[in-house]
């Protein structure tokens, strides 16, 4: 019986001409075993499937994270890795007051403290910060309102309010202050409930708001209104000047920044490949105007025109804005494309296969987009691929400059930062991680649009 032809692989034989002319080797395949020799290709590919893994698991990292997108609570620029805590203070004129001696003046009129409490202040140990109400206090409607409480990361004294500063000299001579003690203390930690009319997750105090267990006729029966669920979750990237979390916030973001760069970029190929089309297989007066309006649209300075569109803008509904920012983008965005594929017909019309496909009668449409096409296809691929981080890039600072999507009810990327911008002095982290998704995202595009550029052109040799 005769031996089996064996098959040439990349390890066997290291001379790719050899390779990529042998039999088993498909043109996909061909370019797939190009594009995963090309490891920075690899490793963007990787990161972009979890970006895009990401965006699809928003709504199970809401149910993980138990913090819904229109999460409202107080508990608001939260650092990472924190859940929200009860933080209360005495608005009473004599609390504390070392010159009054009153019982409204001493501290354990309003709060009970672990035991050790005064020498933990001095020390800063983990009990600073910590006391309980006194109960006989806060149950009196005549103090209960002196109680002020807010939610803060639970744990982090740095948070809390300073009772006092005192004037003091510093080693270098300076004047300055100093903290002498803490107005406000953590009680407990906070909880979540959930309102069973619009299913809104809120985070409360169990001390000083009560859970509405009251049923209310919906849907033709009879519903409780809200019911708790426990102690509030973990933030684990934190929370952003409106008291969302971060996480999902990201999660959202990243779905609504990569749909768009998807959309526009498909769109703007179909009319970019169209037109480019046309021009290159015709020339003459349609290759000569199409080059006039390019070099028109090219002039045209973006920034200032969004100005303007955004003030005609400004109250129209989510949706209407999403199309109009669609179709501005393809509108200023094809014509990238339409040049590329306005140079390759160029050359490809006086190729011999076009004049085959001449003689033998067919039609302007099936010769561009039957037989020409295809050659340019894995250039418009690449450019397609780059084209996606650009979008992002774009959308993200539209946003960022106040002229995309609204921040609070359309999540994005640029969105975030541009919420994130407000406060980012005192709180950089929800800025930074929103610019760290964007910078991830388009590097990770870019490696991937290398790797494929590099895979389909067979005069590299990678």
């Amino acid at each position: 019986m005769a031996d089996k032809k064996k098959k040439i692989t990349v390890i066997d034989n290291p001379n790719e001409a050899e390779i990529l002319s042998s039999e088993s080797y498909s043109f996909f395949r061909t370019v797939f075993t190009r594009f995963r020799r090309h490891k920075l290709a690899i490793l963007g590919s990787c990161l972009l499937a979890f970006m895009v893994l990401f965006a699809i698991c928003a709504p199970i990292l809401e149910w993980v994270t138990g913090y819904p997108r229109d999460h409202v609570g107080l508990d608001k620029q939260m650092p990472p890795f924190s859940y929200a805590g009860v933080a209360v203070k005495i608005s009473h004129p004599d609390w504390n007051d070392k010159t009054k001696n009153t019982p409204e003046s001493k501290p354990d009129f309003w709060f009970k403290f672990p035991q050790g409490f005064e020498k933990s202040q001095e020390i800063g140990s983990e009990f600073a910060g910590l006391a309980e109400l006194n109960t006989d206090t806060f149950n009196n409607p005549e103090y209960k309102p002196y109680y002020i409480y807010n939610l803060k990361p639970y744990g982090n004294t740095g948070s809390l309010e300073p009772l006092d500063f005192i004037p003091i000299t510093t080693e270098d001579g300076k004047p300055s202050t100093k903290n002498v003690g803490i107005g406000e203390f953590f009680i407990a930690r906070a909880y979540v409930k959930r309102h069973n009319l619009s299913g809104q997750i809120i985070t409360y105090a169990a001390d000083f708001e009560q859970v509405d267990v009251s049923f209310v006729e919906a849907g033709g029966e009879k519903i409780q209104r809200e019911e708790n669920i426990g102690p509030a979750p973990i933030h684990v990237f934190g929370t952003d000047g409106n008291g969302h979390d971060i996480l999902v916030l990201l999660a959202y973001g990243a779905r609504m920044s990569l749909t768009i760069a998807i959309i526009v970029v498909l769109l703007e190929s179909i009319v970019g490949i169209f037109i480019g089309a046309i021009a290159g297989f015709y020339g003459g007066f349609a290759d000569a105007a199409m080059q006039r309006i390019i070099e028109l649209m090219l002039g045209i300075p973006m920034l200032p025109l969004f100005i303007v569109i955004s003030k005609f803008a400004g109250n129209i509904s989510e949706a209407v804005r999403f199309v109009a920012l669609i179709f501005i983008m393809v509108f200023f965005g094809w014509q990238g494309i339409a040049r590329l594929v306005r140079g390759q017909f160029l050359s490809l019309r006086s190729q011999e296969f076009t004049e085959a496909a001449r003689a033998i009668g067919a039609g302007p449409m099936r010769i561009m987009f039957r037989h020409m096409l295809p050659n340019v296809l894995p250039l418009i691929i690449v450019g397609m691929t780059l084209g996606i981080g650009g979008i992002i890039l774009w959308e993200s600072s539209l946003s960022f400059l106040g002229f995309g999507f609204n921040p609070i009810t359309t999540r994005t990327w640029g969105g975030l930062l541009n919420e994130a911008n407000k406060y980012i002095m005192d709180q950089p982290w929800p800025a930074f991680l929103a610019g760290l998704m964007i910078f991830v995202t388009i590097l990770s595009i870019n490696f991937m649009g290398d790797g494929l550029r590099d895979a389909l052109d067979p005069k590299l040799k990678i």
